[in-house]
């Protein structure tokens, strides 16, 4: 029996087992639930990146025509 299946369902490697519908409806949550939680990770580290810059920096083409 392969790792990771249920040992109540009889599948084999030949065959592949039919998911529920409740099933589907946990593994359609879990990945919403990842997407949720990675979009919000990379708008945090955005946030944190944009806090982290200083505003009043003076862009390096402005440098040469200051003088």
């Amino acid at each position: 029996m392969p790792i990771g299946f249920s040992p109540i369902r009889e599948c084999n490697y030949d065959c592949w087992c039919k998911m529920t519908r409740t099933e589907l409806i946990i593994q359609l949550l879990k990945v919403a639930i990842g997407l949720a939680f990675g979009t919000y990770f990379v708008w945090w580290s955005l946030e944190v990146l944009d806090r982290l810059t200083p505003d009043n920096d003076v862009p390096t083409a402005e440098i040469g025509r200051a003088s």
